[in-house]
This record gives C-alpha cells, structure tokens and sequence, in this order.
C-alpha cells in the first residue's frame, strides 16, 4: 500500500514562492515614478531599495520592465448618495 509521503514532492524539489514576490500599488508607483525621471538604472535602484535581495543585475531589469508595464488600477468611483 502507498503511504501518503510517497505521493508527495520529494525535499529537493524548490519550491516555487521562493523565486516570487509581491509589489504593493505604492512601492510600483515609486519604481514608475523613478523610471519615469532616471531610466531604467533609476528604476533597479528603487527595486533594489524596496527588494535588497534581488542583487543580479539582469533580474532586477526585467523586473522593472515588468512593473513598469503594469497597467495602473483604475481609481474606484466614490458612491453617489441617492436622494
């Protein structure tokens, strides 16, 4: 009979949160914002201020391109009070 260990992943598998991370609409627009008056170099020095652990050169450029590509989130409309 197969125990329940034998159908998990083994230990050296990695998993796959490691490798991601999450960017706030305020820490973006910082990086947009720093794109927007520096370039690009402006805008790895602010991922790097916000994320300190991304240190590959390559990686932190694809991933302001990335967050520079967002689309922004529509503002939510204030509700209108019915009389």
């Amino acid at each position: 009979m197969e125990s329940r260990t034998d159908r998990l992943a083994p230990p050296a598998a990695q998993p796959q949160a490691l490798s991601m991370f999450v960017v706030d609409e305020d820490t973006a627009a910082a990086i947009r914002r720093a794109w927007e008056e520096g370039g690009e170099l402006a805008g790895v020095v602010e991922l790097r201020r916000h994320f300190p652990l991304i240190t590959d050169d390559e990686q932190a450029r694809r991933c302001v391109r990335a967050i520079v590509g967002w689309a922004q989130p529509p503002r939510p409309v204030p509700d209108r009070e019915e009389r």
